[in-house]
């Protein structure tokens, strides 16, 4: 097991914090050199790939990410990094919040001033609770 310091944790924390999604750096390309979802969905669908423009969609809300080949495609048209996007991918994948709106719960930590992941925890326990009170209401009436 592998021990860190506390400030070690601290940049950490901070460091994927300030990170942005797979889909924020796709969304800002978007915004930044203009995208036709039609036309870049022609552009990436191949033999093996059938590319939409309401795929695209969902790679910009982190709900799904494209393969790798489509990734690099991707940086080389909208002068991405490969690196940051597969760094970005592979985080959201492991912290298994690649169905959650990332950026929801970014503005959410921001207003109150908690770590995105406190958001993201509170979310995954939330329905444990609900449950659990109701077990005990249930319990309270009998």
């Amino acid at each position: 097991m592998a021990y860190y310091t506390k400030e070690q944790r601290k940049k950490a924390r901070e460091t994927i914090d300030n990170m942005k999604t797979f889909g924020m750096m796709l969304s800002d390309a978007f915004k930044n050199q203009g995208v036709d979802y039609d036309e870049l969905s022609q552009e990436l669908s191949d033999q093996t790939h059938l590319v939409n423009p309401k795929i695209i969609k969902s790679w910009e809300e982190d709900k799904l990410y494209p393969d790798i080949s489509i990734i690099y495609k991707l940086c080389e048209k909208y002068k991405l990094n490969p690196n940051e996007m597969l760094l970005a991918k592979q985080v959201m994948q492991e912290c298994g919040v690649a169905s959650v709106n990332v950026r929801l719960m970014k503005n959410i930590s921001a207003v109150i001033e908690v770590s995105i992941w406190t958001i993201h925890y509170a979310i995954r326990i939330i329905p444990f609770a609900i449950v659990i009170i109701g077990l005990i209401i249930i319990g309270l009436r009998h």
